[in-house]
């Protein structure tokens, strides 16, 4: 009973264990802050910072490849789109790393924390808004323009906002302040991101109810932890603190989850499935000759009861024919019936027709086997040189009176011709 409850629940009970997880590591901490300027004095921060964030910018640029290159195969416009938006956050995280304070000048002096802060803020709102449309994103859409444009367009938008945030930062409002810390815009800009999370983890839950796949469950985890690092995001007052450093940790994490489920999704899974058809043609293989064999005795079976069919058929055809000849004055018959097959169209018959008459017809019906042979059962049965008249006197007819019966009664049937011959 558990277990069934564990498999209906299954996506909620672990987005609950991993929120109480995230819960309990960002309140302990202030425990290891000790720790963590220990970790900094011995291995300086920003090359930590560095380690995480190319870490992610090759992850975003892994999953972009695998979702561009795969797309003639997978028709996945959804895979595409999200790869193309992890490839437009993956250039402006490049500006964020380089652009860090305490990295060499990048076109301009790095003297403070707020031009990366910045590029960091517009990627998480494009990551957000990507995921979230790629996932609203139906199934099935086809692409209608050129998929070229899923690299041009991110490297021209990452290119302006590069200009923007880099030679005119009058025209967004500061994300942080030295000394003073973060900004309330900064803030409330990474409550948005968390929100755009949530709904798309509320997005994925609906997909996994109609799709039932285990790659959306994992999804969701990785964007709840996504939600987590947004939150160390908001805690931080110094760009080299503790909470800086857990929420791209818990960022890295993230991505390298996300990078699994495309990665499994589009190569591992592929050549998966052409393992398990593999192994299941080797196994047709091995058991081919045990399998026709068997196939082999079934079809003789057949056989043997059609044959004797046959043979029953043959000896009703049989004792149709005449068993003894009629006994007449000076006359003598003697009859041989050798069919070519088992069953055949050929049919006779000597009878008397009254003391001083004899009768005689032999038949042969066009074709051979056993429409032949059931059309001489049909022509036995029509054959009628006797007929009596309306005054009770039994009355023999003629040849071609007999056969005009024949015919009429023949055109009378709904015979299939070609069949018979």
């Amino acid at each position: 009973m558990l277990s069934s409850f564990y498999i209906r629940n299954k996506p909620y009970i672990l987005l609950l264990a991993l929120s109480a997880l995230m819960t309990l590591t960002l309140a302990a901490v202030p425990i290891f802050q000790n720790n963590f300027i220990k970790l900094i004095n011995a291995i300086p921060y920003i090359l930590w910072h560095n380690i995480f964030e190319i870490s992610s910018i090759i992850i975003s640029i892994c999953i972009f490849c695998v979702s561009y290159y795969s797309f003639e195969q997978k028709q996945n416009l959804r895979y595409l789109f999200l790869g193309s938006m992890l490839f437009l956050m993956a250039l402006i995280g490049f500006y964020h790393v380089m652009s860090y304070k305490g990295m060499p000048d990048f076109l301009v002096a790095n003297d403070t924390a707020n031009r990366a802060t910045t590029f960091w803020i517009i990627a998480r709102l494009i990551g957000g808004f990507g995921i979230l449309v790629s996932i609203a994103m139906p199934k099935k859409s086809k692409l209608r323009l050129n998929k070229i444009l899923f690299i041009i367009i991110p490297i021209l938008i990452s290119l302006v906002i590069l200009n923007i945030v880099t030679y005119y930062p009058w025209l967004i409002p500061p994300m942080y302040i030295e000394v003073q810390g973060l900004t309330t815009t900064k803030i409330i800009l990474e409550i948005v991101v968390i929100c755009l999370y949530l709904f798309c983890i509320f997005f994925i839950l609906n997909l996994y109810r109609n799709e039932n796949d285990n790659f959306l469950i994992t999804l969701s985890c990785a964007l709840l932890i996504g939600v987590f690092s947004e939150l160390s995001f908001t805690l931080y007052a110094d760009v080299y603190g503790i909470y800086n450093f857990i929420g791209h940790f818990f960022k890295f994490i993230m991505y390298f989850i996300i990078f699994r489920v495309i990665f499994i999704k589009n190569v591992q899974q592929p050549y998966r499935d052409l393992s398990a058809a593999h192994a299941e043609i080797k196994n047709y293989a091995n058991n081919l000759d045990k399998i026709v064999a068997q196939r082999t005795e079934e079809i003789n079976l057949i056989h043997q009861k059609l044959l004797d069919d046959l043979e029953y058929a043959r000896d009703i055809q049989l004792s149709m024919l005449p068993k003894t000849m009629p006994d007449m004055p000076g006359t003598v018959f003697e009859a041989r019936y050798f069919p070519a097959e088992r069953v055949s169209g050929d049919f006779y018959n000597i009878f008397k027709l009254n003391e001083t008459k004899i009768g005689i017809y032999i038949g042969d019906v066009s074709g051979h086997g056993v429409p032949a042979a059931m059309l001489t059962v049909f022509l036995n049965q029509s054959i009628k040189p006797i007929k009596e008249n309306d005054l009770g006197v039994k009355e023999i007819l003629s040849p071609s009176v007999v056969l005009e019966n024949i015919y009429t009664d023949f055109n009378q049937k709904d015979f299939n011709i070609q069949t018979l011959q």
